[in-house]
């Protein structure tokens, strides 16, 4: 296993390239990731631990260098040097070990917020692929998301419907019934998805139509609840098994007369 060198600053700056590889236990950073201890070396020049990285390093005189944790485990260490001996003492180590802390603590907001944003583009990359026009509205019944179907049949942009009420994004019919909205706050409490079913309104893009609402719970960014608002737009089916009952009729009838 290695260490790989990712900030640098100070007078070996210009000696030392970012990506630098080191194994871990190797010289006295090495020893702190290996072991998790801290190490305090006034005297640089006698402790066995004691490597070179590069030749200019040997005007080092001292060097402090305390482990970075996150969760427990090592994930590196933060090194200072100085090219003067003895001038390090207990009170730099906790200093540094507190800066240390903080800067675990950074890295670890930096990762979650990457997962986060990878898990958001994740999701949203899904509910693309879908084929109904999709919102996503939070527990404010305000906007969210809407996918690239939502946004063509209704000639808007997504960035025309963020962050806008839900009433003003979607017909009356589909979102202002008193009825509506008591299954939306339904399933934002318990969770369950819910499918109401042959609503009557009117879409922009097409008039007097009938379709089926699809609501489901999700996990937004920070595990913020959202609700899927998904409409299938079932006007066409039910008119051609309409058509279809209406031909057998005429069918039974005219074997009947015949």
């Amino acid at each position: 296993d290695q260490m790989v060198l990712h900030a640098r600053a100070g007078m070996y700056e210009v000696y030392l390239d970012e990506g630098y590889r080191q194994g871990i236990g190797e010289g006295i950073v090495g020893s702190v990731v290996a072991t998790g201890e801290a190490a305090l070396a006034n005297d640089v020049a006698q402790d066995p631990r004691r490597i070179l990285a590069c030749p200019e390093e040997a005007s080092t005189g001292a060097e402090l260098c305390v482990p970075i944790r996150m969760s427990g485990r090592v994930i590196g260490a933060l090194d200072v040097r100085s090219m003067e001996p003895g001038v390090f003492d207990d009170s730099d180590l906790g200093a540094l070990q507190i800066l240390a802390d903080q800067i675990a603590w950074i890295i670890h907001n930096a990762r979650l917020f990457q997962e986060t944003l990878h898990l958001k583009e994740f999701n949203e990359q899904i509910l693309q692929t879908i084929p109904l026009p999709v919102l996503l509205m939070d527990e404010d019944l305000v906007v969210a998301f809407a996918n690239h179907d939502y946004c063509e049949r209704h000639g808007v942009s997504a960035d025309e419907l963020l962050g806008r009420p839900i009433l003003e994004t979607v017909p009356a019919s589909l979102a202002g019934t008193e009825q509506v909205r008591q299954d939306i706050e339904e399933v934002f409490e318990t969770g369950k998805p819910l499918l109401i079913e042959r609503v009557q309104g009117r879409l922009e893009y097409r008039r007097d139509r009938i379709v089926n609402l699809l609501l489901s719970r999700v996990e937004g960014v920070g595990g913020t609840p959202l609700v899927v608002y998904a409409i299938e737009d079932i006007t066409e089916s039910i008119e051609k098994a309409y058509q279809s009952s209406l031909l057998r009729q005429i069918g039974q009838t005219m074997q009947g007369i015949l």
